[in-house]
């Protein structure tokens, strides 16, 4: 849904701003502990405890660790995707792992989300954000399982032409198979749609009115 494709773009634009990001993190924390003395003699004064402060920023620089994490994994699921159908077992282990690494880390997320603390100013965590990462998850566990990583995985692709419609439906021209066994292709096969029903003799064809729309009466 619009949350998938919302969750799959997420990392990669977070890969391409991750050092900007960091260099911000780490210039707000080298300013905090330049002015933590001042902040100590200040605290009685302020609306927040130094407490509560660290408390936001650790909150903050979790999300970004966090979220980066999750984009080196969805990274690595693209890269490992395509070579895990060669003849590299290595690669293809290496798509599981990325698998269960960004189904970990996207869980992990959503639950450091549902408790942010409490501090003046922070803005809510955005109701879509929290559920990209929930379909996150899902998309790892489905891909996880989709690439033969539970078990082998048989898949059928039928292929349809447009053009070829009969009165009683969409006429399917070809079928493929494909076994997908943790991550690699490990047998494809290609079906013609006639030869599905094998030798089966007689063959039965529907009514008159029927078989003469397919030009067998």
């Amino acid at each position: 849904g619009e949350g998938v494709s919302a969750a799959i773009s997420l990392g990669p634009q977070l890969l391409l701003d991750r050092e900007r990001i960091f260099d911000l993190v780490d210039s707000l924390t080298i300013r905090l502990d330049e002015i933590r003395p001042d902040l100590v003699t200040l605290e009685p004064f302020l609306p927040v405890s130094l407490t509560e402060l660290d408390e936001a920023v650790d909150f903050g620089t979790q999300l970004i660790n966090g979220f980066s994490r999750i984009g080196d994994a969805l990274d690595s699921v693209r890269v490992y995707a395509d070579s895990g159908f060669g003849d590299n077992p290595e690669n293809s282990e290496r798509l599981g792992d990325a698998l269960v690494s960004l189904i970990d880390e996207a869980d992990a997320m959503h639950e450091l989300v549902q408790t942010p603390p409490e501090f003046p100013g922070l803005s809510e965590i955005p109701e879509g954000g929290v559920e990209a990462l929930s379909d996150l998850s899902r998309l790892g566990q489905f891909m996880y399982s989709f690439f033969g990583f539970k078990g082998a995985r048989l898949h059928l692709i039928l292929a349809q032409d447009e053009e070829e419609l009969r009165p009683s439906g969409g006429f399917f021209g070809a079928l493929w198979t494909l076994e997908l066994d943790r991550g690699r292709l490990v047998d494809r096969r290609f079906i013609s749609s006639y030869e599905v029903d094998g030798d089966i003799n007689p063959r039965f064809w529907g009514s008159a009115p029927y078989s003469f729309t397919l030009g067998l009466g």
